[in-house]
Formats: C-alpha cells, structure tokens, sequence
C-alpha cells in the first residue's frame, strides 16, 4: 500500500499532467481506496493518502467534488481528531500538516463541510496545536 501512495504522489507531482492525472484518479474513486490509507496507523502509509487528497483538492476543477466526497467519506471528522491527537505514535508533524490543509482546503465553498468543522470546535483544536507547535 506504502508504493502505491508513493506511486500516486508521484504522479501528481507532475505539473504538466497534475490535473488530467487527478481527474482520471477521481473517476476511479480514489477517495474509496485514500479513506482505507488515511485511517492506517502505519504512519509510511498515512501521510502520502493525506498530502494526496490535500495535492487533489487543490485542482480547482475537482474542488467541488472533492468536497463532497470528504463529507461523503467522513474524513474531515477525521482530519479534526488527527489535528486533536497530535502528537502521537501515528500522528506525527507532517500528518498533522496535511490534516490542517485538507480541513482548510474542505472547507471555503461548502456550508455542509464548514458546519461539520464547527460543530466539532475544529477551528479551536487547530489554534490549539498551533500553540503548542509553535
């Protein structure tokens, strides 16, 4: 699994074929596979799923789908209790980054992804870790 998330890291990090890679990526329901990586404790297979969906939503013209596909999937919940755990064994600086950018990229746009954050006090368990990181 750790290859295969290397494997599509690397594929994104392409600039010329970034946004017809994420848009094939998409339409093969990455989200599906990336939610089973991102809730891994193997941190070696955390941290590439969440810089890939935070890579994902940063093409505009997947931004709306993937913002339904975070509600869909659960994971800003999820992200908000990674920010809330840090530091761990299976949270450590980089995925608490990634976290705080999927919540911030999840978030401008979509009421239902913003009320998700504020009714879990997100906004206070990021300024709260920013304390402490700081």
């Amino acid at each position: 699994m750790e290859s295969a998330m290397e494997a599509i890291k690397a594929l994104l990090h392409n600039k010329a074929d970034n946004q017809i890679n994420a848009e094939n990526l998409v339409k093969q329901d990455i989200m599906t596979l990336l939610k089973k990586c991102i809730t891994d404790f193997d941190i070696a297979v955390k941290e590439p799923a969440l810089h890939i969906v935070s890579t994902l939503l940063k093409v505009s013209s997947l931004q709306a789908q993937l913002q339904r596909d975070l509600y869909a999937h659960n994971l800003l919940p999820f992200c908000i209790k990674q920010v809330h755990t840090f530091p761990c064994d299976d949270v450590d600086e980089d995925v608490l980054m990634h976290a705080v950018e999927i919540i911030q990229l999840g978030v401008p746009g979509s009421q239902t992804n913003m009320d998700v954050v504020t009714k879990m006090n997100g906004l206070k368990e990021i300024a709260i870790q920013l304390k402490i990181y700081m």
